[in-house]
């Protein structure tokens, strides 16, 4: 039974159409299985072995090196980001496990309801459609204008100085909040923000570099430690703030 189970901690979560539950077991560097009646098996990878291999093969004998994110698309298949590996792994219905992609340092997934993938990874945010192309929607390579909202701050032509030179560092989760307006968690800048994919404009709304949850308040004094999952209900967005270990609104 899965109650009687030890995980390494895990991180991604997916159920599928039979309501079979998909945990990624990253630290075990697995994948496991948690059946409708509540029996637990490993689906992917190989306990305790950390590498890259087995694609063509069946999935328990690959190697996954700690895998994050997990998504069923709509033909009921897994797709697994495998992190450290810098790819995102497939296992079709058959159980064989097969590479469809590679990113750097990918964490989370999103099936669309017309079978478009989401992945977030450490370059920004890409789409893939449905035939395989890939459209990235936030990346290093976007047109964005930078903003901070009514920080005071000045700007050139738009754009605020970001530490390292780039919109993101490490996306680990994004939400809608609207069909044209994403949130993202900005996990190494500390930051929570928004992306307007139609006015292509990236605002912080959270964050202002790490620190503790003693400075809770105003969205933009305050200073998160790594958060990591983001998700959006009736418009408020809730964020997993992991340095500080709590949930914050």
């Amino acid at each position: 039974p899965a109650i009687n189970a030890c995980l390494n901690q895990p991180k991604g979560l997916a159920f599928n159409n039979n309501g079979d539950l998909f945990i990624a077991d990253q630290f075990s560097q697995v994948i496991r299985k948690v059946d409708r009646d509540g029996f637990i098996s490993t689906f992917a990878g190989r306990a305790g072995l950390s590498g890259y291999s087995g694609d063509g093969g069946p999935a328990p004998n690959a190697r996954l090196s700690f895998p994050i994110g997990l998504a069923v698309n709509n033909e009921g298949e897994l797709l697994i980001a495998d992190t450290s590996n810098g790819r995102i792994r497939k296992v079709d219905n058959g159980g064989i496990i097969s590479t469809l992609v590679q990113f750097s340092y990918p964490s989370y997934l999103s099936v669309q309801r017309n079978g478009e993938l989401l992945v977030s990874h450490a370059s920004g945010i890409t789409r893939i459609d449905a035939n395989g192309l890939e459209i990235p929607m936030v990346s290093e390579s976007n047109d964005y204008n930078y903003d901070k909202i009514n920080d005071g701050n000045s700007f050139n032509n738009g754009e605020l100085f970001i530490p390292e030179n780039v919109p993101f560092a490490f996306v680990s989760s994004v939400s809608f909040l609207s069909d044209s307006l994403l949130v993202a968690s900005d996990t190494y800048h500390h930051e929570i923000k928004t992306v307007d994919l139609k006015g292509n404009v990236i605002r912080t709304i959270a964050g202002n570099n790490q620190g503790s949850i003693e400075n809770d308040g105003r969205p933009l004094d305050v200073k998160l430690n790594f958060p990591r999952g983001v998700t959006v209900v009736n418009q408020e967005i809730y964020v997993a703030d992991f340095g500080n270990h709590c949930i914050r609104k």
